[in-house]
């Protein structure tokens, strides 16, 4: 899809701020959209312009009425149009396509693929069928405890723990705190295990 702006001067500028091409003459902007950027294309006869991107990184800044300055890295470009209801229309088009994008997880993964894989991860006979899997287990353990420099008094971040199996393993080489990260359901299982541990032990104690 693509949109078109009307007689919208520009001038560029360098990383030091000073003008490095200011074309006399007004451009037909022509806005390309896809899902990560927008692309804007400088139309004129007489002149030449190369066009720019905006994406998520993308700083815009209002000058005034009627303009916008655009820098991606240490390059700016400054957008006068004929009207703030121009102006306002270009900004709108850009901040439609800041709330539309999309996280790269969802880009490259089906909404449906996604639900299964979470599903399979919170079923405890999957979890039990991985931690039954001697040779796999005993291999992370073995190389976590012989990597002991690695995780003593170290702070630990296990992202997709599961059963938590890895995190017990990074206590045991010595790490300071453990952090475990969950989004199946599994997190609750392990919540409701580790209450009654804790349970089991204060009534031993007593």
């Amino acid at each position: 899809m693509a949109t078109t702006f009307e007689n919208v001067r520009l001038a560029a500028y360098d990383e030091q701020g000073k003008i490095k091409d200011s074309p006399d003459a007004a451009f037909k902007l022509d806005i390309a959209e896809n899902s990560s950027c927008l692309t804007v294309n400088f139309v004129n006869d007489n002149a030449q312009s190369k066009p720019i991107k905006i994406g998520k990184d993308t700083e815009l800044a209002r000058v005034g009425n009627c303009c916008l300055v655009i820098t991606n890295d240490s390059t700016s470009v400054l957008l006068t149009f004929p009207s703030i209801h121009m102006m306002r229309a270009f900004r709108q088009k850009v901040t439609k396509l800041e709330e539309g994008m999309k996280s790269v997880f969802t880009e490259r993964t089906e909404e449906a693929s996604a639900v299964q894989y979470f599903q399979f991860y919170g079923y405890l006979s999957q979890q039990q069928n991985m931690m039954q899997d001697y040779i796999r287990t005993s291999t992370y353990q073995r190389a976590m405890l012989a990597n002991l420099t690695d995780f003593h008094d170290k702070v630990v971040l296990d992202v997709g723990a599961g059963s938590g199996i890895l995190s017990f393993f990074a206590i045991q080489a010595g790490a300071k705190k453990v952090y475990a990260i969950e989004a199946s359901s599994m997190a609750q299982h392990c919540e409701v295990i580790s209450f009654e541990y804790i349970a089991l032990c204060f009534v031993n104690e007593i």
